[in-house]
């Protein structure tokens, strides 16, 4: 990343950069904040770069600050377009007093977005709660592409903890591929 320098300006910042076909720096850029924040997750869909993760404080993507968690980390979901400009920005779930959405996943679809992490609390979208069956269950969220808005909500799990390390992955057609590691 020596070829694209930035100036260091927070904790542990989230990070992204574009390089050609010859790994020429393109664009980077740095979101800070008091406390950190971490990109797990990053896939591309047309023009659309969208990046899932966690933080700490009230970093600003560029489209305004995201509230700060109640406690420990809360999750978020971000779109740039090609040249990594801010389309929307958005935290999941907000409102929990745990820390909101262990280990993001993001996938694109059909130009949308979907998120997949583990919760634990009762996280509320669009007036429905989601209540895990054990200490927590995985959620699935779809945001369309080009605003962020809310399309559903579905959750999985058992009456065991599910402790993260999830991966999603979309097919051609939109179909959806989640891995992890299921406790029970």
């Amino acid at each position: 990343l020596d070829a694209c320098p930035e100036v260091a300006a927070g904790d542990a910042d989230v990070v992204l950069v574009r390089f050609d076909a010859d790994l020429k720096c393109l664009k980077r850029l740095r979101v800070t904040s008091p406390g950190p924040q971490f990109a797990t997750a990053i896939d591309i869909a047309d023009t659309a770069t969208f990046v899932a993760g966690l933080y700490t404080g009230t970093p600003d993507f560029g489209d305004g600050q995201l509230l700060a968690p109640d406690s420990g980390q809360d999750a978020f979901v971000a779109c740039f377009d090609g040249d990594l400009q801010i389309q929307w920005s958005e935290a999941l779930p907000v409102g929990l007093p745990l820390d909101d959405l262990r280990g993001p996943a993001v996938a694109a679809s059909a130009g949308d977005v979907v998120v997949a992490g583990v919760f634990a609390g009762t996280p509320v979208y669009a007036g429905d709660a989601y209540i895990p069956d054990g200490p927590s269950d995985i959620l699935l969220i779809r945001r369309n592409g080009g605003d962020g808005g809310l399309q559903w909500v579905e959750q999985f799990g058992n009456n065991a903890d599910e402790p993260g390390l999830l991966s999603l992955a979309a097919a051609p057609g939109g179909d959806l591929v989640l891995s992890g590691v299921i406790d029970g």
